[in-house]
């Protein structure tokens, strides 16, 4: 499904749709300037079914406070911490279940969730209890649409400030509702080509998505003005995922491009037009957000990608090749040493991984904690891997003064594990030198 969900907000000041005309816009069909931009990877994590499977996104939103909310193919919306920590999960809007929820960030706390066909459900939602609270129910069959049914289906969401909530209903155009008590507005009906898929606000401009369902181009379609009235549109020569407000007027796309095909298989980036660069990125591209901090957050066949410039190398795709989840950690570590300048270690995962060991040593009659470390190693199959802990010099004296007395010491252990797509997990354990 190639419907996606964005806000338009304020982020430290109000913003406003203003004017903007077509001169200005100097919309063009795939401008040459083109670079890659550096930006990678700042974190990675996985979203999983019950079951242990990758969990299929749709659409993704992030708010001011971090929190991450994405609508799933198998029709829940789930609450997600900035972290990638699942804390809360619904499946049933209004007056039915989800089927294909659709999400949209509000201010901090708060997300929008449509759903459903002939008329769908929208309503407004808060996060309160570690989990999301029905807050408000909109209206979506008041007949000042296209039909007199009302909004038929939903493949966007923009709320603004200052002129409330603009539905993109693929079968009819842009349809601008009240916030407050969903009261219609108005109806724009859709400029450019295509079929629309997906909207997003920037400072200056709505903009939608649309394809042509065929082999030629996708397009960008910009709207300004109150009413909003069509400006011009710029062709996307890859297949439109997602689209993204930059924060500064621009647009980011997220496209995707078939094997073999020379088109960019990742974001673009658009400034009024004009293409600004790009950045590739690995595997099956679902949905996108940005947050005001310049993050780009996209939906990924194996989790979250959070990138941004200096970033880390985008790592390959899991889905179909490690199991959902970071890698679980165990080891066969005795819970009692004897006294040496080296703790061996023995840890295993339960996929191919990199391992570390690192600890804090605690001696009695000293008053310092001392740093244990040693290298990195990595295990093809997933273990057993050998991990060496070096006892600092430092430590060497105070420990064998408390052993002589036969006081026993203790090592806090942490083990870190990371897998092919730089998803992290930790085991810890506590341990006594005597």
């Amino acid at each position: 499904m190639r419907e996606h969900a964005r806000l338009l907000v304020p982020r430290g000041r109000a913003r406003t749709v203003i004017c903007l005309c077509a001169a200005a816009l100097a919309l063009a069909s795939v401008p040459a300037r083109s670079a890659t931009l550096p930006y990678g990877v700042l974190d990675h994590f996985d979203v999983c079914e019950a079951n242990g499977d990758y969990a299929s996104i749709d659409s993704i939103a992030v708010d001011p406070a971090y929190n991450i909310y994405v609508g799933a193919r198998d029709g829940t919306v789930r609450l997600i911490s900035s972290g990638g920590a699942p804390l809360g999960m619904i499946s049933s809007g209004p007056s039915q279940p989800f089927e294909e929820p659709v999400v949209a960030n509000g201010p901090a706390g708060v997300v929008y969730v449509a759903d459903g066909y002939d008329p769908i459900q929208l309503a407004k939602y808060v996060v309160a209890g570690g989990n999301l609270q029905l807050a408000q129910t909109y209206v979506t069959n008041q007949g000042y649409y296209a039909t007199t049914l009302g909004i038929r289906r939903v493949a966007g969401l923009v709320a603004t400030q200052n002129r409330g909530l603009f539905v993109l209903d693929p079968t009819q155009g842009i349809v601008n509702l009240s916030d407050a008590d969903s009261h219609f507005i108005s109806l724009t009906l859709p400029g450019g080509s295509g079929r629309l898929v997906a909207i997003t606000g920037t400072n200056n401009a709505i903009v939608t998505a649309a394809t042509t369902d065929l082999e030629g181009p996708d397009w960008l379609a910009f709207y300004s003005g109150e009413p909003l009235s069509y400006i011009g549109q710029v062709s996307i020569s890859e297949s439109v995922e997602g689209i993204a407000d930059g924060y500064d007027g621009s647009v980011w796309v997220l496209a995707s491009a078939n094997p073999g095909d020379p088109g960019i298989h990742g974001l673009q980036h658009f400034q009024a037009g004009t293409l600004l660069g790009t950045v590739p990125i690995p595997g099956g591209l679902n949905a996108i957000d940005t947050t005001s901090d310049g993050s780009i957050w996209i939906a990924r066949d194996d989790g979250i990608l959070r990138l941004g410039p200096g970033g880390a190398t985008i790592p390959p795709d899991q889905f179909g090749h490690a199991p959902c989840g970071g890698p679980k950690v165990s080891d066969s570590l005795p819970p009692h040493f004897h006294f040496s300048r080296e703790l061996d270690l023995l840890a295993r995962c339960n996929e191919p991984c990199g391992l570390v060991a690192s600890g804090k040593l605690t001696v009695p009659g000293s008053r310092k904690t001392y740093t244990l470390s040693g290298p990195a190693r990595y295990s093809a199959t997933g273990g057993p891997v050998r991990l060496q802990l070096r006892v600092p010099s430092s430590a060497l004296k105070a420990l064998s003064r408390a052993l002589a007395h036969h006081h026993k010491a203790t090592v806090q252990v942490s083990i870190a594990a990371v897998d092919g797509g730089d998803v992290r997990n930790y085991f810890q354990q506590r341990l006594t030198l005597g």
